[in-house]
């Protein structure tokens, strides 16, 4: 905006008029000055309009756009308000649905589980026998090759209830196949799986002074006072258009502010947008993952390595497929005694190649049995048990090995098991 200062031309009366010859031509030279810079300033003005009513349009478009924007994000918002209530419901169904899926198959758990625990009792009633051994009390070694085959004798008691099996032969002689207490799977095994302008327009009408030269020298003395009236009037209208020039500047100055603050809200309505559609993407996703991953732990499908660990840990099986009288807390992965008796476990591993997979079952904190398995490449398997006798409150765990890893998946490998044989 180009500001237009004009000094206003001072005449002095002349003194004598023997100085009038000599004052025409610079009043002249004022006029036509004067004359100039009223047509710069009349060109000056145009340009000056035609830049407030292109801001105008601009303005009255961004405004235009803004409200379509503002339209579209609300539309956006419920959209988005009824497919999240719709997505609430399904997902509500899926996990009403699996719900009574799940204690459908709990029924049918129990009511199998009903039937072997009574068939057990009734076996358990004749006689109370059980008995757990290794083959080592702690000394390490291989034993044999021998020639023959050889009777082992296990020699670390684990437990011998009803002592039916004999440490210290190499036949239990004892010991009759009849009586032996079947030990099966009662409880299967646990498996871990381990996101305003109001426009003013100034328009400034002047007109251009127009000036007749003078005639002749008898006209002289007759000219000079309206050649000072004129130069008077244009004083005032070069002032005019001074205030009518600071004026506009001030009003293009105030909408090319509310221009930039109209296209900054643009901006950040668009970004707005943008964030909803993201969000609205990442909630969509969300909702899918946790119902797939709702779907994966009640089918147990979580598949993948747990460790290795530098110290050992206490493996946390998650997957329940049986936990009658709750002794077993998923939470933990600890099993606790709820009555004094003799308790069968057994547990098995699997892993990938490259790493020891190594399991110990602890009881009370001290190591009781374990099982291991290494090669450098492809999956292996392991399995152990053992039966103890324990007292209320005894816990029992399974321990992964520091720097050991184990697998599991939907196929269930990695399980852990327990039942009681018997109290006493």
């Amino acid at each position: 905006m180009n500001d237009i200062q004009a000094e206003n031309s001072r005449i002095e009366p002349p003194a004598t008029t023997s100085t009038q010859q000599s004052c025409q031509p610079d009043i002249h030279s004022v006029l036509r000055e004067m004359s100039a810079m009223l047509a710069e300033l009349k060109v000056e003005q145009r340009h000056t309009t035609t830049a407030v009513n292109s801001m105008e349009s601009r303005l009255r478009a961004s405004e235009s756009q803004m409200e379509e924007l503002r339209k579209k994000l609300e539309e956006q918002r419920q959209m988005n308000q009824e497919e999240l209530k719709d997505l609430k419901i399904s997902f509500d169904k899926q996990v009403e649905k699996l719900k009574k899926e799940n204690q459908e198959e709990l029924k049918d758990l129990k009511t199998s589980l009903d039937k072997q625990v009574e068939k057990l009792k009734k076996e358990n009633q004749e006689r109370k026998v059980a008995f757990s051994a290794s083959l080592s009390r702690g000394e390490a070694g291989h034993t044999g090759p021998y020639n023959n085959e050889f009777p082992l004798v296990y020699k670390h008691i684990f437990t011998n209830i009803g002592n039916a099996y004999n440490p210290a032969t190499v036949v239990p002689a004892r010991f009759k196949l009849a009586t032996i207490v079947p030990i099966p799977n009662l409880l299967e095994g646990q498996s871990v799986s381990l996101s305003h302008y109001e426009g003013r327009e100034n328009e400034i009408q002047a007109e251009d002074p127009r000036t007749e030269p003078l005639g002749t020298t008898s006209t002289q003395q007759s000219c000079q006072p309206d050649i000072n009236s004129i130069l008077r009037e244009m004083s005032a209208m070069l002032a005019e258009l001074k205030v009518e020039q600071r004026h506009t500047a001030t009003a293009v100055n105030s909408m090319e502010s509310r221009l930039r603050a109209s296209e900054s809200q643009m901006e950040e309505l668009r970004k707005r947008t943008e964030a909803q559609a993201v969000n609205q993407s990442a909630m969509e996703a969300r909702f899918g993952t946790e119902l797939k991953e709702l779907k994966t732990k009640n089918n147990g499908s979580e598949a993948g390595h747990t460790g290795p660990y530098s110290i050992d840990v206490t493996l946390v099986y998650k997957h329940i497929f049986t936990n009658i009288g709750n002794a077993y807390n998923p939470a933990t992965g600890i099993f606790t005694a709820p009555v004094r008796g003799v308790y069968h476990f057994r547990f098995s591993l699997h892993g990938g190649g490259g790493k020891h997979v190594t399991v110990v079952l602890h009881k009370n904190g001290h190591h009781m049995a374990g099982t291991h398995a290494y090669q450098p490449q492809g999956g292996l398997s392991s399995s152990n048990g053992v039966s103890l006798s324990l007292e209320v409150r005894d816990v029992v765990c399974i321990k992964l090995s520091a720097h050991a890893w184990i697998y599991d998946d939907w196929f269930h490998h990695s399980t852990f098991s327990g039942q009681m044989l018997f109290s006493f």
